[in-house]
Order: structure tokens, then C-alpha cells, then sequence
């Protein structure tokens, strides 16, 4: 849940003053302030939608950090497609997102969104995309153009753009993230024992004609403010899954305002799973059998499927078969025709004769 301060162009009134009630979750406080004033942009939007400017000075943030060590565990490639978010009584479940008012903590107090479907309008719910939620396999990036004419974001394929403060805002991983135009990986989320930990730094949310990363670390490595996580739970057997993150926004009339995300549903691995491979003890059969390019050769110990016919018993003694019968004939053919030549006849002897 991410929150969403630098968005629009809404600032709270100058010298509003600001009270805070107690919220039915959980303890928490969500802000009961007038909603933010906004500052129409460059025309009319339909159904009371309007845009803002950005008046709020920039956070300057740290130097930035050393690069993160690798996350340890088992990595998770594949989508972790999220469940709609719903609301019963004053807490939601499922998927949403919810805003962290500038000083606060990640308990609050948090600002109503007037949009909210929920009694309790510090829950913004959200709903699965055309790609059904996050990707740890690919970049799932803004379309281009990446809002419309009224600077609702268009991208679809995380969540489905929903409307906050009159505008749709819409979620997006880039390789170059679009606020800072900084180089950043695609998410990487690893199980280690059922708890899950990673990045997700290229998150970017797309909302009134402006980009905002919401992503945990920021680009280039840095947790400025409230920015942690992202932090979750993983069944293994099931594929169930709950991942949060919060992140400063940086910027805009919501600058100093904290995201916070919560996604939760079901994992779906895009990893083959891997082949095995059964050893065949000696003597024994197989259902399967292998053809060799050396030619067939019989297992050891198996009974001979060719007896009875000499010629396959032949080909199970490696011997060409096909010359040999061709020598067989040959050798044959010589001997009848040695039958055939007439034997040299036998000089008869003379015999003189004798006298008595």
C-alpha cells in the first residue's frame, strides 16, 4: 500500500486545521480533514474530475546507499496474481492500498480517499490486471501514450487503473523508471522458509499526467522516510501469498505522504518443473524403450524376445545379418555348382593278356 501524497496536484488548504478521530482498525487514525484543495490543469474533466499542479517543494533525499546484498532464499518467478480487494465493516482484505500522512507512522494516521468504496475511506481497493498481477518474469511496462486525455493512467496489466481523488492512477514496472529516469531491475521477490523479502524498486504509479515511483528501495538503492519491505508470507503447498511495502512519495502536492501496499492472493510459477529421470535396475524391464545409432543392443540379463527366429537372434550378436545371409547363399551356391562339374573320367587301363 503505497501512499499516493505526490499524485495529483491536491494540497491540503493553507491553514486547514487538521483533527483525527479513532478508526475501527485496528486502532489506527484516518485524518477527518476538509479534502485536499485542487487546482484545475489544462481543461475541464468529465464526471467532476480535475487536475492539479504540482506546488509542494521536493524531499531531498540521502545520498544514495551501497548496492543491496542479494536476497537469500529461493526465488519466485512467475506472477503473483492478486485477489480483489473488498471491504467488510471498517477494515478491507484482499488487495489495496492505503496513504500515510506526512509525520506519521506505518499505523497511521492515514488520508480518506473520497473515492473509496469503503465505509472506512482511508482503503483504496484494488483489482487484478490483464496479466492478473505482479511479475517477477518480465517488466510489465506503461503503454504508450501512458495516460488518456483526461490523465488517467492507461496501464492495465498489474491492477486495473482506479480512480482516486477524481482521477484513475494505474501501476507499471519500467526498466528505466519514468520519475527519475534511473535504470532499475524488474521485481524480485524470494521465499525463505515461508517468508518472503526482495525488491520491488521499478514500481511506478501513474496518476494525473505524472509518474511517481513507489517502489521498495527507491531507484538507486535508498528507503527515505517510511520506505520498507517489501516483507510477506508464502505457502509453499498452496501458493498463497501476502506482500507489503511502503514508499516515500518524492514530489508533487502529495510530497512527504507515505504509499502503503498490500497485495495478497496466490503465486503462479512460470518455472518448469523439473524432469526425472527413473534408473532401471539390471534383469529388469522397462515400458520405454531407447533406440541406439550403435544399433540394439539387448539388456543384460533379459530373455530373448527374438527366439525362435534366426534372424533377429542374429542381429542380438551385433553381426550384420544381411551379409551373412549373403554369404550363407554364396558358399551354398558354390557348393551345388561343385555337385554340377562331371567328374574327370577314368582312363581305362588297358590289360593285355595274359597267358596261363
Amino acid at each position: 500500500m503505497i501512499a499516493m501524497a505526490v499524485w495529483g496536484g491536491f494540497a491540503p488548504a493553507a491553514g486547514a486545521a487538521t483533527t483525527q478521530a479513532s478508526n475501527t482498525d485496528s486502532g489506527t487514525t484516518t485524518t477527518t480533514s476538509p479534502p485536499p484543495v485542487v487546482a484545475t490543469r489544462r481543461h475541464a474533466h468529465p464526471k467532476s474530475r480535475h487536475h492539479a499542479h504540482l506546488t509542494s517543494p521536493p524531499v531531498q533525499l540521502s545520498a544514495p546507499a551501497p548496492a543491496a546484498t542479494a536476497d537469500t532464499g529461493s526465488a519466485l518467478i512467475g506472477v503473483f496474481a492478486i485477489t480483489a480487494g473488498s471491504c467488510s465493516g471498517g477494515t478491507a482484505t484482499g488487495t489495496y492500498f492505503r496513504m500515510i500522512e506526512p509525520g506519521g507512522t506505518l499505523s497511521g494516521p492515514f488520508l480518506s480517499n473520497s473515492n473509496s468504496a469503503c465505509a472506512n475511506e482511508s482503503y483504496t481497493l484494488l483489482s487484478p490486471g490483464t496479466a492478473r498481477g505482479l511479475s517477477t518474469a518480465a517488466y510489465q511496462p506503461n503503454p504508450s501514450p501512458s495516460f488518456d486525455s483526461h490523465g488517467n493512467g492507461r496501464a492495465n496489466s498489474i491492477t486495473q487503473p482506479q480512480e482516486f481523488f477524481g482521477v484513475d492512477f494505474s501501476l507499471s514496472t519500467n526498466s528505466t523508471d519514468p520519475q527519475t529516469g534511473l535504470g532499475v531491475s524488474a521485481p524480485s521477490i524470494s521465499n525463505s522458509g515461508g517468508t518472503l523479502s526482495g525488491n520491488v524498486e521499478a514500481i511506478s504509479v501513474g496518476w494525473n499526467d505524472q509518474n511517481f515511483n513507489q517502489g521498495s528501495p527507491k531507484p538507486g538503492g535508498t528507503k527515505p522516510g517510511l520506505t520498507s519491505g517489501p516483507t510477506g508470507t508464502y505457502n509453499a503447498a498452496s501458493g498463497a501469498f501476502t506482500l507489503n511495502w511502503s514508499s516515500l512519495i518524492v514530489g508533487g502536492p502529495f510530497n512527504s505522504f507515505t504509499g502503503l501496499w498490500h497485495l495478497q492472493g496466490t503465486f503462479i510459477s512460470s518455472t518448469p518443473a523439473p524432469t526425472t529421470t527413473t534408473t532401471t535396475p539390471s534383469g529388469s524391464h522397462t515400458s520405454t524403450s531407447t533406440a541406439s545409432t550403435t544399433g540394439v543392443t539387448a539388456a543384460s540379463g533379459a530373455p530373448d524376445a527374438s527366439s525362435g527366429d534366426p534372424s533377429r537372434a542374429l542381429a542380438n550378436t551385433g553381426i550384420d545379418t544381411e551379409k551373412l545371409l549373403l554369404l550363407t547363399l554364396v558358399m551354398f551356391a558354390s557348393g551345388a555348382g561343385l555337385l554340377l562339374i562331371p567328374r574327370p573320367t577314368r582312363k581305362a587301363h588297358s590289360r593285355k593278356s595274359r597267358s596261363p
